[in-house]
């Protein structure tokens, strides 16, 4: 990897704009804005650049590229400093990686815009964040990236039937949107007047079974350091 970002030594720095609608956060979050374009880069996106040029998961990176947007769009990045940490630490991530570059899609990625959120699997248990209630953390080994000006998700291990969504209004046009295993993306874009409340149910039908593989991890003592840079935390405050 280090010999890829050696050849970026002329490149410049990918700063963040205006991220207020979905044209400015596709120009300055999209993974190719991240990773490259105009000869820009933020530190999440260089090193993922360099782990696909070096070929992990058959180029795919340490992020496949699936997970790195919602349902292929670049209004609706996903590629993020606390991502990247999560997938080079967890065992899950690891385990799950090659279904997902397979195409396998045993998980649920989602973005939201500013927006609070409980999303309660089939068996009861809760993943999200409610203003005044705190942190739901309840559904092992799932990733959740924090109260902040953006939110993620990334779950794995789906469990068939119905997932229920509720989100809870700050007093502003909130976006949100899901892909993965559930049987059809799903994407909300309106306002919410504060502590309004909508729900939704998002339907699992029978989940594939993932491949286990080993991930050989090469080049990482560089990345705890990147993560704590923070002109690259906008996903968390």
């Amino acid at each position: 990897m280090a010999e890829f970002i050696e050849t970026k030594d002329n490149s410049t720095f990918q700063y963040l704009g205006d991220l207020s609608d979905s044209e400015s956060r596709a120009a300055s979050l999209s993974p190719s804005a991240q990773k490259g374009g105009d000869n820009s880069f933020t530190c999440v996106g260089l090193m993922e650049w360099a782990a696909e040029q070096a070929g992990h998961n058959d180029g795919q990176g340490f992020i496949p590229n699936a997970l790195e947007r919602v349902a292929g769009r670049d209004d609706l990045p996903l590629l993020s400093p606390e991502l990247l940490y999560y997938g080079v630490t967890s065992e899950l991530f690891v385990e799950n990686i090659r279904g997902v570059v397979d195409d396998v899609r045993d998980y649920i990625s989602g973005f939201f815009d500013p927006v609070d959120f409980i999303l309660t699997d089939p068996s009861g248990r809760r993943l999200g964040y409610v203003e005044g209630q705190g942190t739901f953390d309840e559904i092992t080994g799932a990733f959740y990236s924090g109260d902040g000006l953006f939110e993620q998700i990334l779950l794995f291990g789906l469990l068939p039937g119905d997932y229920q969504l509720d989100l809870i209004g700050k007093g502003e046009n909130a976006t949100v949107a899901l892909d993965g295993g559930i049987t059809s993306p799903f994407f909300f874009n309106g306002f919410l007047s504060d502590g309004e409340r909508r729900s939704f149910t998002l339907t699992v039908g029978t989940v594939p079974e993932a491949p286990i593989a080993l991930l050989v991890l090469i080049g990482l003592i560089a990345i705890p350091i990147a993560l704590n840079c923070k002109m690259c935390r906008y996903f968390s405050t």
